[in-house]
């Protein structure tokens, strides 16, 4: 007799994802590190800065785990995604 199976499958889209987020420049105005917690998966990048409300004309660099990103590329659980403005100087 085969032994019944007790455990149950879990959607990845019903799941919530810990990401932390860090903000440079004019774009850090109301703090510079956010941890993210009640974003479904799978998100991109772009649904990232959308949830938080970024003015994605400000937003020069993407950073996903330390390499350059660009809107569409997926955010998982645990990733650090920092967002940096666009430079400028005289």
């Amino acid at each position: 007799m085969c032994p019944m199976r007790t455990w149950t499958r879990c959607s990845r889209l019903s799941r919530s994802a810990m990401i932390e987020v860090e903000l440079f420049g004019q774009l850090a105005e109301n703090g510079s590190r956010i941890n993210v917690e009640k974003i479904p998966l799978p998100t991109t990048v772009l649904d990232l800065a959308d949830f938080l409300h970024l003015n994605r004309d400000l937003v020069g660099i993407v950073t996903v785990d330390g390499r350059q990103s660009a809107w569409s590329d997926n955010v998982e659980d645990g990733s650090r995604v920092c967002f940096f403005p666009y430079l400028a100087g005289g």
